[in-house]
């Protein structure tokens, strides 16, 4: 979920509708395979590094990039004393590890929930929060929690045991909560670190992977 800033809703809708298509990946690997899409990632990894790279150090490129997404980057995007890259550099660096790292259900459930239940939380908490937790709101960590629900319901897993869905959870429960804290991180890397790691972990630790 991002932080609540002065960022008018219509430009936000587009910011995540923009976050949301990345999903895209996550279907990819579902029926294209591991290695189309870690080799997709990797490239589109390189081309953004690139990008921000000119952004920065390029005045035209910096004029032409503004003038295209000016309207939806957050202000640490904009100050690059800041922040080297944008959140959408980021969720395709840190995706593209999760990819090469860990099995196919655990990463297409982590991109699913950087992108849907991190998309959801942002306009619900702009749109109706109204309970401040730091940053964010109750309301957006709610939708948060409930999207990711879905998205564990939905999406394939490593096996055919109940318990898994159990792991599933408290890896939500355990990400939603840490969403919350103003950790200074990109939530676009950590977010879908943190869920693929106790998942990971907890199937390795009851044997089920």
């Amino acid at each position: 979920m991002e932080n609540i800033q002065n960022i008018n809703i219509k430009n936000e809708l587009l910011r995540k509708l923009i976050h949301i298509s990345y999903s895209l990946s996550a279907f990819v690997y579902l029926f294209l395979g591991f290695k189309i899409t870690s080799i997709l990632l990797g490239i589109a990894s390189v081309l953004m590094i690139l990008l921000d790279i000119l952004r920065i150090y390029s005045v035209p490129v910096q004029k032409i990039y503004l003038k295209i997404f000016g309207k939806i980057l957050r202000e640490h995007e904009v100050n690059n004393s800041k922040s080297l890259f944008t959140g959408g550099t980021y969720i395709v660096i840190s995706t593209f590890f999760i990819v090469l790292i860990f099995p196919m259900p655990v990463a297409v459930c982590a991109i699913f929930i950087i992108t849907y239940s991190d998309s959801a939380a942002a306009l619900i908490g702009r749109l109706f929060g109204r309970i401040k937790i730091f940053n964010k709101t109750l309301e957006g960590s709610i939708f948060f929690f409930l999207v990711g629900l879905a998205i564990i319901l939905l999406t394939p897993k490593v096996t055919t045991d109940s318990f898994e869905k159990q792991i599933c959870v408290f890896s939500l429960i355990i990400t939603t909560i840490l969403e919350v804290f103003p950790i200074k991180i990109d939530d676009n890397i950590y977010l879908p670190f943190v869920f693929s790691l106790i998942y990971y972990f907890l199937l390795k630790l009851f044997n089920l992977y």
